[in-house]
């Protein structure tokens, strides 16, 4: 083989191998760009999201705190079937609650918007340790873990009118019907991740928007972002295998 041959082979070696290092440079770079891109977007949907939940507890609260200073609560000489009537009402107005009910502090129920009286049972014990404890609020989550979806719970002392706890008004929040449409609303587009989980702090699953994450069992990405949210972190995110 001429010396010139080998030269020209040898130039479109080398012209080869700078057009393919400047593609994968160009390839990685755009997909460095995609990526920070899809991050920040995430982040910001779920910064959202967060500060629409946090809205959404506070809004309850209020609700709670509200109704448990209400005079047909407060008052001794109301009857059970009178605060069962009132509570139906309330209910009817408040699409996000499931159930109401008042218990005096001895856990028996007085009046239930069902006009049931059926009782608190076992997903009561978690809050009336809190507020046992001292607490004039309590929220909890409860339902049957592998299930796909749960409840939340909240519960708020009733006083009299001498400022002496009388009883306790609970009210229960379905996730699937509070979560869906609270965050569907939270903006104009209604763009958001197909799926998406909600976790409570030890990775536990309490909603999961496509239903695809048993619910109360630990999430499989926990895994991934229990480091980032062991720093402290508020928001971030984790580059990682996924199931599907």
């Amino acid at each position: 083989m001429k010396f010139s041959t080998k030269l020209v082979l040898l130039y479109s070696l080398l012209l080869l191998a700078g057009f393919a290092l400047i593609t994968w440079y160009a390839h990685r770079s755009s997909t460095r760009i995609l990526e920070a891109e899809i991050r920040a977007r995430l982040e910001d949907r779920a910064s959202q999201d967060m500060r629409e939940i946090d809205r959404m507890l506070r809004e309850r609260y209020r609700d709670m705190k509200g109704l448990a200073g209400a005079p047909f609560l407060t008052s001794k000489d109301a009857a059970p079937r009178r605060i069962s009537g009132r509570l139906k009402a309330i209910l009817a107005g408040h699409p996000y609650y499931s159930s109401l009910e008042l218990f005096d502090m001895n856990r028996a129920p007085i009046a239930d918007a069902s006009g049931k009286r059926r009782g608190a049972g076992d997903r009561a014990a978690a809050f009336w340790k809190e507020l046992a404890g001292g607490s004039e609020f309590s929220m909890i989550i409860s339902g049957v873990a592998g299930r796909v979806s749960t409840v939340l719970s909240f519960a708020h002392v009733v006083k009299d009118r001498q400022g002496k706890p009388s009883g306790v008004i609970v009210a229960t929040v379905p996730m699937d019907s509070l979560f869906g449409p609270t965050l569907q609303q939270s903006r104009p587009d209604g763009g958001r991740p197909k799926t998406w989980d909600l976790l409570d702090r030890g990775g536990r699953a309490i909603y999961s928007r496509a239903g695809t994450e048993p619910l109360l069992n630990q999430s499989e990405d926990w895994a991934a972002i229990r480091e980032l949210v062991s720093a402290g972190a508020d928001i971030g995110s984790v580059l990682h295998k996924h199931r599907g």
